[in-house]
């Protein structure tokens, strides 16, 4: 156990009150932290009882961080988190540091303030620049989203004992509202994988509504993860070869999920037009260009692997006609969610199959209420009523 003494030491001509306790390395640490008279010995003893508190409950390093700057600290969390993390996660503390930087300079690390964090967040809501490229100003999502990054890569440098605390920590951060979901109808996705202009764009429509795999997960699987007899994908972490991409799994877990008869009908077709590709999704010409890139360290993140992703637009004004309300791909994903729950899958079984963390994240955002349920509302209300 660490102990923390009270002495008063002499600086100047004036007398101070003093914290010392020893580090982990044996030598004594020392810690100002008022003028005799202006603090009185009771709050000094309080002050003590704090420091011993906090350094034994861990919110404060009991050895002093060594100085190290913004871009050395961000530098040294990216590499940290590379074999651990997934690609968009790095790519993401990537960026927030970049803004942190751009708000506030290289500043030493241990210094920076809640201060320094609101200068960002207000920096982030007008238009401002990063590494030379002039940007708008953020929404509430992203500042949020900004925030939130950064905290992550505070408190990991915190258990390495990089710094003392965290001012991103008791940050107030905007309140963002939920982004409506689009629920696609089983015969809206008919009519979109009828208006397809291609069997790879009519594959990736069927796979998307009746697997709930994500973009990423898509796009990464190859033909040695899909089972024709059985009827499933498998979803894991790909190892960088000469003939693939290599590309880390969100969920970090390796799941099974089954696909329906149709689009097992797709398959055979989506591998002529394939060309040969040892990922179903992705054809020949652009897997080629995007190993190039693998190989050179530039390979963008999996959701740019697709080039022509716009083109699900002009798939659904085409399929739904122009009134319709337009959905994104990811919603393939939750309509996915939603027809599964509604079906009466048990909500451990559609977290796993969905690769969520826990069943809340299911629930909360990628299930939408049927129709069967409203209607049972409604005949309860009339009934009370």
């Amino acid at each position: 156990m660490t102990h923390v003494y009270l002495i008063k030491r002499s600086k100047g001509g004036a007398r101070y009150y003093a914290l010392k306790w020893k580090r982990s390395d044996g030598k004594w640490q020392q810690e100002s932290i008022g003028k005799v008279g202006a603090m009185t010995a009771n709050e000094a003893k309080a002050a003590r009882d704090a420091k011993l508190t906090a350094i034994g409950g861990g919110t404060e390093l009991r050895d002093k961080p060594r100085a190290m700057t913004l871009a050395a600290l961000l530098a040294a969390d990216g590499e940290s988190i590379k074999a651990t993390r997934s690609t968009a996660t790095v790519r993401s503390s990537r960026l927030a540091g970049d803004s942190l930087l751009g708000a506030v300079g290289d500043m030493d690390a241990r210094k920076l303030t809640v201060q320094h964090v609101d200068r960002l967040v207000n920096w982030l809501s007008a238009p401002h620049e990063i590494n030379g490229r002039k940007m708008p100003a953020c929404g509430k999502a992203t500042i949020r989203r900004t925030v939130i990054t950064l905290k992550a890569v505070w408190n990991r440098a915190r258990k390495r004992g990089r710094l003392a605390g965290n001012p991103f920590a008791s940050v107030e951060l905007p309140k963002v509202q939920p982004k409506q979901k689009r629920i696609f109808t089983p015969a809206e996705v008919e009519a979109m994988i009828e208006a397809a202009p291609d069997a790879w764009w009519k594959a990736m429509i069927r796979f998307g509504f009746t697997t709930g795999l994500r973009l990423g997960e898509l796009l990464a699987l190859t033909w040695g993860d899909v089972d024709e007899a059985a009827g499933t994908v498998t979803v894991s972490a790909k190892r960088r070869a000469d003939d693939r991409l290599e590309w880390s799994a969100k969920s970090h877990g390796e799941r099974t999920v089954p696909f329906d008869a149709k689009a097992a009908a797709l398959l055979p077709r989506l591998r002529l037009a394939g060309g040969g590709s040892a990922h179903p999704f992705i054809p020949a010409k652009r897997l080629t260009h995007l190993l190039t890139l693998q190989a050179s360290g530039k390979l963008p993140e999996p959701s740019q692997w697709m080039g022509e992703i716009r083109a699900f637009d002009s798939i659904q004004r085409t399929a739904l006609g122009p009134a319709a309300a337009l959905g994104t791909f990811h919603d393939l994903r939750k309509s996915f969610g939603t027809h599964a729950a509604n079906a009466g899958v048990p909500m451990h079984e559609l977290c796993r199959l969905m690769g969520h963390s826990t069943i809340t994240v299911t629930a909360t955002f990628y299930t939408a209420t049927g129709g069967d349920v409203r209607e049972k509302l409604f005949r309860a209300f009339a009934m009370a009523g």
